[in-house]
């Protein structure tokens, strides 16, 4: 491949794409290069050099169209150019760069502002990434994730540099171990948690410039993940990679500049070997989990500068040091063992004297002996219940117990927190909120709890809330179910309620999918149970605990089924038809939810698929004397509901498949023993339903696989022309009949066409396709059919297949082709065509596209 001329700004890739979607010849093209390059001053290539690149930068071209590849944006500024030069006005460049380029965001402003230089006498010059200002490169840098920083390195020693100098843009790391090893998160400053490999993590950490808020790390190893490969007499990866994990940790020459650490391990040693390596001056929160909960001692940790210096710590599972390590404190967590009374009078003692403490949580399983610690404490009931205070202190002291609520008005204790959670978000009151947790209760048939005890979880909830967004803790978050319904009880909009939602508990914990399918059906409810309540206003008699029975489906509005018609799956549309005749009307009158419809016959059994599920499958009954039953039902039921949706001119189908690879099919019936006559029967009713249809059915595919000629002659009409885009047909017809299917104007107006079969028909029935793939074309009629395809405007490309010896000589002495840049590739002169061979074991191929 000759090389491009490095003195040359212009992008000859650039430049050659523009042409081609002008169709331009190789000639012509090269006529504006040399412009181009008198401009410039620079030496034009030769026109052998030129002609190589523009072949292959038109089948580029032509390949990522046909495989609908978009290709990356090159440097248009040499056609802008090249228009100027050629007097072509700005309008008119405008319109065949967006022609040319229409895959690619190409923005009007930019393209007046080369037009208007050029136009004015200046020219350009091309800077490459080297070329760049030291700040550019510099944000450039920045905004790259961590694979291409990676790259980046390898590139040149300036940009090592350049990506070294900056701070990696990763603010949390997560170390998790699995069965096969290692598990590394990381969240970039504006990216979702993303998988990393080990050489990634050591460039991060290695860094000195990297600044975590969040760096977790679990060294425990589950036991089952090891012991099942120790049994196999081989090492787990896990342990080795455990090894490579902490040796990297212990080789870092500074420590690692974190906010918050969160260390599980499975020994004091690592858990200080670990904790060593961040930064004691930068680690604010501290978190130390035992792995499964050995009880391990940390009193050398706590001797420790980074737990010196931490302003909040959560300690689980671990024994407590002495209490002296916990006064200097701002939030303390512990879940464990409980301190004796004397040690909670120690800390309370020491607590109330330190200018930093705000709160301390304890934890524990174990039953506390209230009475004996109010005792010690002086403890004094305030007004809210539950809540002491210590005499001579400004400290509080709350008792909480949590016990199942068994009488739950709801589904589960967390359905009331989430629900009070919600309400607190969006400033509701208690009146406001106990307003709507009664109106839950009623359409849930459940019995609300009295207002007092509402109010006592509602300001439970309400402190547990201000404390969590003061210490920066997340809520976690349940199903939230119950909010939704309270949104559509409420009635909100499904976007009010969605953007509320992600507001309150965050957008990373809210599937956007999700709530609206559950706000969909919970919005079907709430309607419902409107109804009743509006039925209980009318009719004075009805009893105030009114009866659900005593409204049918059939009572709703006409607006309101219609809508539930059209949020039915295809089972559930089918299904309503039955119901009755009032429903049958309206939902005739909808589109039915069907995209999709397949028909298989065999000899003995038949399958309807619809959306790609199967809705009748005679394969599963295997005992012969119910076969005839199973496709009786078949016949009645189910014919019935495909003639429903063929029948209905609302239907839009994407893709129409009929297989009916049967013996029925290859011999006369009455001589056939082997053929189910239900089988039988279905097929021909299903031929006579076809002909019943009032309307053509609206399909962009369809496929008609080894039926009887003359079926598919009778089948190919009920489709839609127009409509019909592809067309495939998998059998070998006879000629007559095949002259009589070509001559429809469903064939006529297709775009796309798959004929499998040996069929011999005049290379005239294929030009207007755009792509098409054959069995038989003769020798003599491969150049009548290059001739016609050239002047085709709608044809790109064409896949001949053939069982016979391909006389490739033959055809290049009729066609007398020039090689191309790609190996068996040809043009063929007088055209704009290429033709491609292929031989192979069994099939060979001709391929044949336009440039």
């Amino acid at each position: 491949m000759p090389p491009l001329l490095s003195n040359c700004p212009i992008d000859i890739r650039a430049l050659i794409l523009y042409d081609n979607s002008q169709w331009k010849t190789p000639e012509k093209s090269l006529k504006g290069y040399e412009k181009l390059c008198e401009a410039f001053g620079t030496e034009p290539m030769s026109y052998k050099d030129y002609e190589h690149f523009f072949n292959i930068h038109s089948e580029e071209a032509y390949y990522s169209k046909y495989c609908k590849r978009c290709l990356p944006l090159p440097d248009i500024r040499g056609c802008i150019l090249s228009d100027v030069i050629n007097e072509k006005t700005a309008e008119k460049s405008l319109n065949d760069l967006y022609e040319a380029f229409k895959e690619h965001k190409i923005v009007k402003e930019d393209l007046d502002y080369w037009y208007k230089r050029f136009e004015n006498g200046h020219l350009f010059t091309r800077v490459t990434f080297s070329d760049l200002p030291y700040d550019v490169l510099y944000e450039i840098v920045g905004k790259c994730d961590l694979r291409t920083l990676l790259e980046l390195r390898n590139v040149s020693c300036g940009l090592r540099t350049i990506v070294d100098q900056k701070a990696p843009p990763f603010t949390e790391i997560y170390l998790n171990f699995i069965k096969d090893g290692i598990d590394i998160l990381t969240k970039h400053k504006w990216s979702p948690l993303q998988q990393l490999m080990f050489r990634e993590l050591k460039f991060l950490l290695q860094n000195p410039r990297l600044r975590l808020k969040t760096f977790h790390i679990e060294t425990n190893i589950p036991a089952d993940h090891v012991q099942v490969l120790l049994d196999l007499g081989t090492i787990p990866a896990c342990r080795r990679d455990k090894a490579r994990l902490l040796n990297l940790l212990h080789s870092l020459d500074y420590q690692i500049h974190v906010e918050s650490c969160s260390i599980r391990a499975e020994s004091e040693e690592e858990f200080i070997g670990v904790l060593q390596c961040f930064k004691p001056e930068t680690l604010q929160k501290l978190a130390i989990r035992d792995g499964y909960l050995r009880g391990h001692s940390i009193n050398r940790i706590a001797e420790m500068d980074q737990w010196k210096h931490a302003k909040h710590l959560k300690l689980v599972g671990v024994n407590l040091p002495s209490i002296e390590h916990f006064l200097h404190f701002t939030t303390i967590g512990t879940s464990s063992h409980a301190f004796s009374v004397e040690d909670l009078v120690h800390l309370c003692n020491g607590l109330s004297e330190s200018i930093n403490f705000e709160s301390y949580t304890m934890r524990t399983r174990e039953r506390l002996d209230t009475e004996a610690i109010k005792e010690a404490l002086n403890l004094q009931q305030t007004t809210s219940p539950g809540i002491y205070s210590i005499p001579n202190s400004n400290l509080l002291v709350e008792f909480i117990y949590y016990l199942k609520m068994i009488d739950s008005p709801l589904s589960s204790p967390s359905d009331l927190r989430d629900l009070i959670i919600y309400d607190i978000h969006q400033w509701k009151t208690t009146d406001k909120s106990y307003e709507i947790y009664e109106k839950l209760c009623e359409v849930l048939g459940k019995e609300a709890i009295s207002y007092n005890a509402y109010e006592y979880w509602f300001n439970r909830y309400l402190k547990e809330s201000y404390y969590s967004a003061k210490n920066g803790r997340t809520y976690r978050v349940g199903n939230l179910k119950v909010c939704i319904l309270a949104d559509v009880i409420d009635g909100r909009s499904t976007e009010n309620s969605y953007r509320d939602l992600c507001e309150a508990f965050g957008n990373d914990k809210i599937d956007k999918d999700f709530h609206y399918d559950r706000y969909d059906d919970y919005g079907f409810e709430a309607h419902r149970h409107a109804l009743i309540k509006a039925e209980r206003s009318v009719n004075t008699t009805l009893p105030d605990t009114y009866n659900d029975h005593d409204l049918t489906f059939s009572n709703l509005p006409e607006d309101v089924v219609t809508e539930i018609v059209d949020r039915c799956d295809l089972k559930s549309y089918l299904n309503l038809r039955i119901v009755s005749q009032s429903l049958q009307t309206i939902v005739d009158k909808r589109p039915p939810p069907c995209t999709d419809i397949e028909i298989i016959v065999r000899d003995d059994y038949i399958q309807l698929e619809a959306n790609k599920e199967i809705l009748v499958d005679s394969c599963p009954i295997e005992l012969t004397n119910f076969r005839h039953c199973s496709l009786f039902l078949i016949e009645k039921r189910v014919f019935r509901d495909l003639e429903a949706l063929l029948k209905n001119p609302k239907l839009r189908l994407k893709s129409f498949r009929f297989d009916s690879n049967s013996s029925l099919h290859h011999t006369y019936w009455n001589n056939v023993m082997d053929v189910n006559a239900a089988t039988r029967n279905y097929y021909m009713l299903f031929l006579k339903m076809l002909d019943s249809l009032n309307s053509k059915i609206h399909a962009e595919q369809c496929t008609i696989k080894s039926a009887l000629e003359k079926h598919v002659k009778r089948i190919l009409p009920c489709f839609k022309p127009g409509t019909l885009k592809k067309l495939e047909l998998n059998h070998s017809c006879l000629m007559s009949e095949m002259n009589r299917i070509v001559k429809t104007d469903q064939w006529k107006l297709a775009k796309h066409l798959k004929l499998h079969g040996f069929i011999t028909l005049s290379v005239e029935h294929f030009i207007h396709f755009s792509t098409f793939d054959v069995q038989t074309i003769s020798m003599k009629d491969q150049g009548r059919l290059c001739e016609n395809l050239s002047k085709s405007i709608n044809f790109e490309s064409c896949n001949i297949e053939t069982t016979d010896y391909l006389d490739i000589e033959r055809i290049k002495n009729a066609l007398t082709p020039r090689p191309s840049a790609a190996p068996g590739s040809y043009y063929i002169p007088n055209s704009n065509l290429v033709i491609q061979f292929s031989i192979g074991h069994s099939v060979n191929k001709i391929f044949i596209r336009k440039l």
